[in-house]
């Protein structure tokens, strides 16, 4: 029975004492995010995530414990065996997810989830084309050592290799390791009280980090994974009638005749919409940024300008839904990943078609990554350009063709036949990590990130230019957005949620019959509405878009990450909802202000139309 104990024991004690070392090393791999915080503030992240590291390591030991009830029973070598092969097998998962969160962490700002999972799965090589041989190799190298030295530490403070049973007292034994492996269920729920365990549970300070740091990353990845398809059950935040009448209100357009000035001076312009990565309002020096992406800021000061956008989320995968379907990223989910409803929601594509336009999208990588090419196909796009597409003796980077080849394909297609009426989408790429371009600005000779977006700045302003100087160009709509919020500045303060979401709207085009500056709020999912209906096309199925140029909207911007969902309204008072906190920023569970009630109603009614779809 002593031996049994030994295991069980050693299993719980070693697992908790490993995520507490792997807070220490997670902050101090952070420490410039860290800055000021003392040796309370580490003590009492340790302490607060205990609860957390306990549930886990609870469900590390169930197991073990169950086998040594089995092995009461049965031949001990078997039950070593079975030991050591469980042992290894999550020691390698426990290290990978430890690992995979220290490095996430510092692109995204949030805990583990299975987010990286889904891009992983869906597209391996492309999941890590931000990542460099060297660090993936490190990785590699980190994971086998310490998966070997935790197995070692396991086994050998165990005494797994000595585990043997007294079969004249097994039924004793079995008993007590049964009500032992009972006891677990305590530290897995989280105690006695009425409330389990959740991401929330061991939140403590108003400064996230500290709360991120308590946060236990297996414990998040399984949350993560076992929480994701109760959409009509998600985030019951207000009564849902009044959720209904807000709703009602902040997306409620007025009549096309209501507009003072026309859009455009065509009704049927071929319309192309270029899908910047990563760019924000911080690289033009016209919206009071710096002056680097300063060929598209030429651009945007001689055509129509949206520059208090707010992209909906924070990764493409859950832009590409709000740009071209009206529809509102989600904080737990990506329509990405749900084929099958991303067939039911509104396209631009497939209502363009039926007005006559021929969509293409061009892309410079592989759409198969993180589900792309099924999602395009499923909302009506059919005709896809992507890297295989292109000529193989074009270099390729990490993330296929560079831009400017990627750009010169469509202006070909355009020369090629005046006569199609186009609806053509660019997504460019090279302005993703790792920022490696085929091009070298003496400005930022160290700097790549900056670089790459100068990079990509440049591939646009071509095909601008170049297309300028064809005959298509009369009849031409360009719309440049882009797809989420960037890696500039370097070092954004975290806390300011709002601001790290701004980015632009740039319209221009020889079909343009505006100039000018629009600075009042405005979101990804109202493009749909506002080009439909500058062509007088009908648009009412895309219930989450409002057409901006109308003067009686409500105008309210929707943005979400796994941790929060964020809201704008037409005053520009913002709210935040903390997912993990499930507080607003008031601090109450409810909302307690105008803005909160919004951002509640959004957040409600997106989850119950992603239910009904």
């Amino acid at each position: 029975m002593k031996r049994s104990l030994r295991i069980i024991t050693g299993y719980f004690l070693l697992w908790t004492l490993l995520f507490m070392v792997a807070k220490v090393v997670f902050m101090l791999t952070y420490h410039d995010l860290y800055t000021g915080i003392g040796s309370g503030d580490i003590a009492a992240v340790l302490w607060h995530g205990l609860k957390m590291d306990f549930a886990t390591a609870g469900y590390l030991t169930a197991l073990p414990a169950l086998l040594t009830v089995a092995g009461t029973w049965l031949n001990p070598r078997y039950t070593r065996v079975a030991l050591k092969i469980y042992t290894a097998l999550s020691s390698l998962l426990v290290i990978a997810i430890i690992g995979v969160d220290t490095v996430l962490y510092g692109y995204w700002d949030f805990k583990l989830d299975i987010t990286p999972l889904f891009y992983f799965t869906t597209d391996p090589a492309a999941a890590l084309a931000s990542v460099s041989v060297w660090t993936v190799t490190a990785g590699i190298i980190g994971l086998i050592i310490g998966t070997w030295l935790l197995y070692l530490a396991i086994v050998k403070t165990c005494g797994i290799d000595s585990y043997t049973v007294e079969r004249q007292r097994r039924w004793a034994t079995s008993g007590v390791m049964l009500l032992v492996t009972a006891l677990l269920f305590i530290p897995i729920r989280g105690g006695m009280g009425v409330s389990t365990i959740n991401l929330s549970s061991v939140y403590f300070s108003n400064n996230m980090r500290l709360n991120h740091a308590a946060v236990n990353p297996a414990f998040s990845l399984m949350y993560s994974a076992t929480h994701q398809q109760a959409f009509n059950k998600m985030f019951r935040l207000i009564d849902p009638e009044a959720a209904a009448t807000i709703m009602q209100r902040v997306t409620m357009s007025s009549p096309t005749d209501s507009i003072a000035a026309p859009l455009l001076n065509t009704t049927r312009p071929n319309i192309y919409i270029i899908i910047l990565e990563s760019f924000s309002n911080n690289l033009f020096e016209s919206l009071d940024g710096e002056p680097i992406a300063i060929g598209l800021d030429s651009i945007a000061r001689t055509g129509y300008v949206f520059g208090n956008m707010y992209a909906s989320s924070f990764r493409t995968d859950r832009a590409l839904p709000a740009i071209l379907n009206g529809f509102p990223a989600q904080p737990t989910t990506s329509l990405f990943k749900l084929s099958e409803k991303s067939r039911h929601i509104a396209s631009l594509a497939r209502t363009l078609e039926e007005a006559g336009y021929k969509p293409r999208y061009y892309y410079g990588g592989d759409t198969g990554f993180a589900n792309q090419h099924t999602f395009l196909m499923s909302t009506g796009i059919t005709d896809i350009i992507t890297e295989r597409d292109y000529d193989s003796s074009i270099p390729r980077g990490k993330w296929g063709a560079p831009d400017g080849p990627l750009f010169d394909r469509p202006l070909n297609d355009i020369t090629a036949d005046y006569g199609t009426l186009r609806f053509n989408i660019i997504q460019t790429s090279s302005s993703h990590e790792p920022f490696e371009v085929p091009y070298a600005n003496p400005r930022f000779a160290h700097d790549a990130p900056c670089n790459a977006f100068a990079y990509t700045d440049s591939c646009a302003t071509a095909f601008i230019n170049r297309l300028a100087a064809t005959p298509a160009w009369d009849n031409a709509l360009i719309v440049l957005v882009p797809d989420h919020y960037g890696c500039y500045p370097h070092n954004p303060d975290p806390t300011d949620i709002i601001t790290r979401h701004q980015i632009p709207l740039i319209l221009c085009g020889g079909a343009l019959a505006r100039q000018g500056v629009d600075n009042r709020v405005a979101s990804q999912v109202d493009i749909a509405a506002t080009l439909l209906d500058a062509l007088g096309i009908e648009n009412s199925e895309f219930t989450f878009s409002r057409n901006l140029q109308s003067p009686h909207i409500e105008r309210v911007a929707f943005m979400s990450t796994p941790t929060y969902t964020a809201i704008v309204d037409s005053t520009g008072v913002a709210s935040v909802y903390s997912i993990e906190r499930k507080l607003f920023d008031s601090g109450t569970p409810h909302p307690s202000t105008t803005a909160d009630s919004i951002n509640a109603a959004y957040l409600q009614t997106l989850y119950d139309t992603l239910y009904k779809l």
